[in-house]
Parts: structure tokens; C-alpha cells; sequence
């Protein structure tokens, strides 16, 4: 039912005389035209002025019946109505809309009349959803005066629009509404004087905050009392009165117990995921604050920092190492996915402080499976001369780039030489990012041994061990790789068809021709994490700090001209390393004759036709009879460091980053395939 027909309704219920009088009187602007259309039966007088009580009763006194009373329906906005109503009237009925609406009485006749502004306003009058039905009850409650109190909840939030939505109110249309607030011991000063208000306001925020930690932080007594009549809801006031308070000074006090609110501001969350961040830093297990920072992460009320402390100490607590009831290529697998899971959690360990209690176990757990997979590396890899075997440099072309030759897709191939997975994991998503349409996966690869670059790189181009390298194209073969080109045009011919087209760019002054060009497999390479690599100890001093050194190299790069290359050729975009990097804190004393040999190189390995029995325990020696069941040429002796260290006479100061040898880092590489949606 219609609200106008309810109106009448009841106002028609209330009057037992057979004519019916409607006085309006001061109807703040409340139309003639209006009203008549609520209700047309009835006699109309409307006065502006209700004490000209000639003019006011004298229609009345003539439409009555003598020493009859009468009743009357009066819309006013006046508090106090004439004596002398009552004296015809022993029961008027006093409609008082501009006292309801007290921030929307410019337009009560609109309220009355239009359905869809009701409905937009009237449910929130007073802070307080309501449905359709329910709405028209509150109003009519309310204007037919039933006879009772606003509540304090009414009252304050009252309080509120009139601070917050600054249309003017006049200050005697909310006055009537303060009652119960100034019987708690607010003056109306400070609730009308904005400045004042906040200051409640901000007595109010702590004294909840009291409540929900349980712990005295010495709110004013007036705010607890008034906080348990009414319900703080967020605002544009709530957030002026949070900036006076020192969230710092509260936050220290507060004890960890989990709690939530809308009503507090980001500063808080801020300087309280800044506490629990310290606290997990120093103690991942601390279960005050662990629960506490779940549920502020549940609640997205977590910094990026908190959130990066919860997600290292989960993969601390549940990352297994590979199950050695499988079969070795099972193992190996299982490797590689581990190898790139932390290398995922490295873009949260840079959130941590090196010289937190969490950053040392992160280290120790690094140690602790590298230690495990080196025993894996010395027991299984001479197993992975013959096929099948997990993926190392050698098989990149055959794994993941002759598949797509052969199904007549053009392939950009992009070795980036001396890349970790860490540092791949920070480009990673970037890459993703630019190649928007492409479907991703990440394979992974080992990187045959020893881990530096004139063996490893040399072996993806010819797609074979280095034994066979020297066996084909000589002994100076692995000198370099200047002989990377005519390896993988060699491979092409043989392995997919020598009608394909080949480009090979080792120069980046050379890369926009051959992205230019067509070709059915262009390779570039790019050398930037291995210059970083060797530069470390004088630009970086820890692995955080190369990291963000290759995250910042990476945006200089000529990296989106090739993307838009491999998009534009419809191509598949195969991204990999020949290597990756350890880092190491001391060296191991190399003979003088040696020395030579083993400056200029990857610092964890050397080789020499003689042999030397060095002092060092963690090193693999790789006889020259025993070269070729590790793939490499029967020429030399193999010393392969798989401990913390590296080869030089002059003693480290700190750590260095380097290569060569045996390690879950320097081992285990990208193997990232784009393929386009089709």
C-alpha cells in the first residue's frame, strides 16, 4: 500500500466527526497542492502564522457543534503548540515532519509524495537500514507523535549527518534529539562545535579499541559510556578524528589478540602489521602473533611485508624434500619444482632483514636441502649420459624447441646466461605480463656440469655433452663460444630441416635487424645476470641486493621489442639459462701452478692434465678416465667445488657470488615456454 493511502488511513481512523478539518500551520514550504491531493475530502486551512488564534479557530469554532470537541489534524513545525488547541482539541494529532527529516527539510513534501526518494533516503534517516514496509512504519511512527524517546543511538547518529553532511541545518531542528547525550555529561557546545566533536569522536575510537583488546588505554569515561548505546560505523568524520590519535603509542599497548574493524584506519593496520612483522621476524612460531596476523591477512588488512612473513614461514613449515622411494627422473623432477619454489619465495625473503631470526632459518633450510641434493647430483648424474633422463642444457633444443619446429611454429629461443632461478622469479611475471594471449609453462632444466658458461652454453647450442663437442669440432671447441652459431645451424640441418632458416644474435647492437628479419628460429642471447654475477661483492654485497639490481637492469633492457617480435610472428618463445650462481664466504687455497688455470674462470671448478690432491673435502674429482661418464672430454682432471667456497689463493672478504659447481642454485634453471593460444 501506497504511503499517502496509509497516511489517510490512519489519519481518518483517528477522527470520529462526520466532517473533517485539516489545519496546517507553518508547513515550512509544504504545498497547498500537496496536501489536497492526500487528501481531498477534507477541509483545507493553512496559517502561517499559529498565533493568530482568531484566524485559527474561528472556522473551527464555526464548523463544530457547540461545546462538541473536536480533533484536528495539524502538520506543524512548531515544539509547542497553543494552549488553546487543546481546549478544542483534547487530542490533537501533530504531524512533525522538519523534526524527523532535520537534514532534508527543504524537500519534506517530496519525501511524502515520491516512493523512489523515500526508499533512497528514508531507510538510512537514521543511520539504520530498513525495507520498504519498515520505513513506512518508522515514519508513521513518527509522525503521528507516538509518544516516545529518541535513543541514543538515534541521537548520536543525528549528531553525525549533521557534522558530515554540512547542508545547513539549522542547530534548533537536532537540539531536541541531544537530550540523552547531554544527560551522559556532554555539553551541547562540544557536540554542536565541530572541532569538539571529532575530539568525542576520537575518545569514542579508543574507548572501542579498550573494548575489543580488553586492556585499559584510558579512554574517556563519557565515550565508554556512550559506546555501549550506539554503533560506530566508518566515515569521513570517524577518519578526521583517527588522525589525532597517536596509533603508534596504541598499537604498542594493545596486546595481540585477534579483532577486526571497518572503523579503523589504515594507520593502524599499518603500524600493527609493523609490530607483528617484528615479532615473526624474530619468532615465525610466536602464536599470539601468528594468529593475529592470519586473521589480519583473512581480513586484507595485512601490509605487503606481513603478508610476505606469513607466506615464507608456511613454505618453511610444509616444503618436503623429494621422496627417494622414486625413481631417479621422478626425483629429479620433484628437484626442479623445489628449486623454482624458492626461488617464488625470494620475492617475499627480500621483505625480511638479513639479520632476522626468520632470514637465518630461511638460510639454513637453503643449506639443508642444497646439502641433499648435492648427495642426489654425486649419486645419480653420471646415470644421465643415456636417455631417459631429466632435462639438462643439452636437451633444450630437442625439449623444447623441436616440437614446435617441426609442427611449423616459428621459435625465438632467449638464453640469458648465468640466470638463478631467483632472479627469474622476479622477471617472471613481468615477462607473463607482455606476453598477454600466451600460454606459460615453466619446465625447468639442470645445467650440466661443471655450471659455467663454455660448457653449459655450448652444450644447449650443440645439443650435446661437451665430450661429444670436443669430439666433433675439436679440442678448442670449449675454449670460448664463438663457435655457438655454426652448433646450432649444424643441429637445425640435421635434427628439423636444412630449408629452415636460422638466426643467432650474441650482440644486442645486432638485435634490431634480426627482430626485423624472418627466420624460422632466432636465438639472442643476454648477458646482464652473469656481468651482475661477477660484479658481486663490489655492487652487492648480498643475494637481496643482486636481485634488485636485476629487477632494475631489467627494465633497460631491449626485451619488449622482442616480445612484440614473437607476438607479431605468432611465435613460441623459449627462455632459459645455461647456468645459475651460489654464494659462497670463503676460498680454498689453490696450488701456485694451478692458479692460472683457476683465475679468469667460474671460480668454482678448475681443470688440469695434471693432478693435485687438494685439502678440501666438498670437492668432486673427476679423473680424466672417469671425464666422459660425467660428459666431459677425457683431456683434463675435473675439480668441482660442491661446499661453501671457492677456488682462489687471496682470502674472501664476505660472500661472493660464483659458479661452477655443484649446487641446487647453480644447477637448477628456468626452462620457460610461451606458446600462442591457437
Amino acid at each position: 500500500m501506497r504511503l499517502r493511502e496509509i497516511l489517510k488511513r490512519k489519519i481518518e481512523e483517528r477522527l470520529y466527526v462526520r466532517e473533517k478539518f485539516l489545519w496546517i500551520v507553518d508547513p515550512l514550504a509544504l504545498s497547498p497542492e500537496v496536501v489536497k491531493g492526500y487528501f481531498p475530502d477534507f477541509s483545507l486551512h493553512i496559517y502561517d502564522n499559529p498565533v493568530d488564534f482568531r484566524l485559527f479557530y474561528e472556522p473551527l469554532r464555526e464548523k463544530m457543534e457547540e461545546n462538541e470537541p473536536a480533533e484536528a489534524i495539524i502538520i506543524s513545525s512548531r515544539e509547542d503548540i497553543p494552549p488553546d488547541v487543546r481546549r478544542y482539541c483534547p487530542q490533537p494529532l501533530i504531524i512533525k515532519p522538519s523534526t524527523l527529516f532535520t537534514s532534508l527539510h527543504p524537500i519534506v513534501d517530496d519525501i511524502l509524495v515520491r516512493r523512489e526518494l523515500l526508499e533512497k533516503v528514508a531507510p538510512n534517516v537514521d543511520e539504520h537500514k530498513r525495507s520498504y514496509e519498515e520505513t513506512v512504519e518508522f515514519l508513521l511512527r513518527n509522525l503521528l507523535d507516538v509518544p516516545i524517546s529518541p535513543a541514543i543511538g538515534d541521537a548520536f547518529n543525528i549528531l553525525i549527518a549533521y557534522h558530515s553532511k554540512d547542508e545547513g541545518i539549522p542547530v534548533r531542528f537536532i537540539e531536541p534529539y541531544l537530550n540523552e547525550l547531554t544527560s551522559i555529561g556532554y555539553s551541547l557546545e562540544e557536540l554542536l562545535e565541530e572541532e569538539r566533536f571529532i575530539a568525542i569522536l576520537r575518545e569514542l575510537i579508543i574507548a572501542f579499541l579498550e573494548r575489543e583488546s580488553k586492556t585499559d588505554l584510558g579512554a574517556d569515561k563519557r565515550a565508554r559510556r556512550l559506546l555501549t548505546h550506539i554503533s560506530l560505523k566508518p566515515g569521513e568524520m570517524l577518519r578526521k578524528a583517527s588522525e589525532k590519535i597517536n596509533w603508534e603509542e596504541i598499537v604498542d599497548k594493545i596486546p595481540l589478540k585477534p579483532f577486526f574493524s571497518p572503523i579503523l584506519p589504515g594507520q593502524f593496520y599499518e603500524r600493527l602489521s609493523e609490530k607483528l612483522f617484528n615479532r615473526l621476524c624474530k619468532n615465525r612460531r610466536d602464536k599470539e602473533a601468528l594468529d593475529f596476523a592470519l586473521h589480519l591477512k583473512e581480513n586484507g588488512r595485512a601490509s605487503k611485508s606481513l603478508e610476505a612473513v606469513l607466506d615464507c614461514s608456511t613454505f618453511l613449515s610444509k616444503v618436503p624434500l623429494p621422496d627417494e622411494r622414486k625413481n631417479e627422473k621422478e626425483q629429479a623432477e620433484e628437484w626442479l619444482s623445489l628449486a623454482r619454489e624458492f626461488a617464488l619465495q625470494w620475492k617475499n625473503f627480500m621483505e625480511i632483514p638479513l639479520d632476522s631470526e626468520l632470514s637465518k632459518e630461511w638460510r639454513r633450510k637453503r643449506e639443508y636441502f642444497n646439502s641433499h641434493f648435492i648427495n642426489f647430483i654425486l649419486k645419480s648424474y653420471p646415470k644421465w649420459m643415456k636417455k631417459p633422463r631429466p632435462r639438462l642444457s643439452c636437451d633444450v633444443l630437442a625439449e623444447a624447441v623441436r616440437p614446435y619446429l617441426k609442427n611449423g611454429f616459428s621459435v625465438y629461443l632467449l638464453v640469458i646466461d648465468g640466470m638463478t632461478y631467483a632472479q627469474w622469479a622476479i622477471m617472471e611475471e613481468k615477462i607473463k605480463r607482455e606476453m598477454e594471449g600466451y600460454d606459460f609453462v615453466d619446465k625447468g632444466c639442470f645445467a650440466i656440469l661443471p655450471t659455467a658458461t663454455p660448457f653449459s652454453r655450448n652444450s644447449i647450442f650443440a645439443g650435446e655433452f661437451p665430450f661429444q663437442i670436443v669430439s666433433r669440432y675439436g679440442s678448442n671447441a670449449l675454449l670460448n663460444n664463438e663457435k655457438e652459431e655454426q652448433f646450432l645451424r649444424n643441429w637445425v640441418k640435421e635434427k628439423i630441416d636444412k630449408n629452415k632458416g636460422v638466426i643467432y644474435c650474441r650482440k644486442r647492437d645486432d638485435w634490431e635487424i634480426a627482430l626485423r628479419e624472418r627466420a624460422d628460429l632466432k636465438a639472442f642471447i643476454l648477458n646482464f645476470t652473469d656481468e651482475l654475477t661477477h660484479l658481486a661483492g663490489r655492487v652487492a654485497e648480498s643475494e637481496v641486493e643482486l636481485l634488485k639490481f636485476v629487477a632494475t637492469k631489467y627494465e633497460f633492457l631491449p626485451l619488449k621489442e622482442l616480445y612484440s617480435a614473437v607476438k607479431r610472428d605468432s611465435a613460441v618463445l623459449v627462455i632459459t639459462s645455461d647456468h645459475g650462481s651460489t654464494w659462497v664466504g670463503r676460498t680454498t687455497f689453490v696450488p701456485w701452478e694451478m692458479h692460472e688455470e683457476a683465475v679468469g674462470r667460474s671460480a668454482r671448478y678448475y681443470r688440469n692434465p695434471k693432478r693435485y690432491e687438494l685439502r678440501e673435502k666438498e670437492v668432486l674429482l673427476i679423473s680424466r678416465e672417469e671425464a666422459r661418464n660425467w660428459g666431459l672430454p677425457d683431456t683434463d682432471n675435473y675439480y668441482l667445488s660442491y661446499g661453501n667456497f671457492m677456488f682462489k689463493r687471496g682470502q674472501l672478504e664476505g660472500e661472493m657470488a660464483v659458479h661452477g659447481g655443484i649446487s641446487l642454485w647453480e644447477m637448477c634453471v628456468p626452462l620457460a615456454i610461451f606458446t600462442p593460444r591457437r
